[in-house]
């Protein structure tokens, strides 16, 4: 069972600052981000892209584990 605080939502646009902006106004988002053109950043025409990183903590009773998805725009 995954838990919404085991789920952790980042971007990635080259933008540092940006970028951990975004991720702080997201942390309690849960499992599940619904993405607008908003989420891309204020630069997003003059980037080379902008990418979601979903980082989830997987736990199977015995250990923990923890994996990575991203979708790239």
């Amino acid at each position: 069972h995954i838990l919404d605080s085991d789920v952790e939502w980042t971007r990635d646009t080259g933008n540092v600052t940006e970028d951990n902006a975004w991720a702080v106004a997201h942390a309690e988002t849960g499992k599940s981000l619904p993405l607008t053109v908003n989420d891309l950043g204020p630069d997003y025409m003059n980037m080379t892209g902008c990418k979601f990183i979903a980082r989830v903590l997987l736990r199977d009773g015995q250990n923990n584990y923890e994996t990575m998805n991203y979708i790239t725009f």
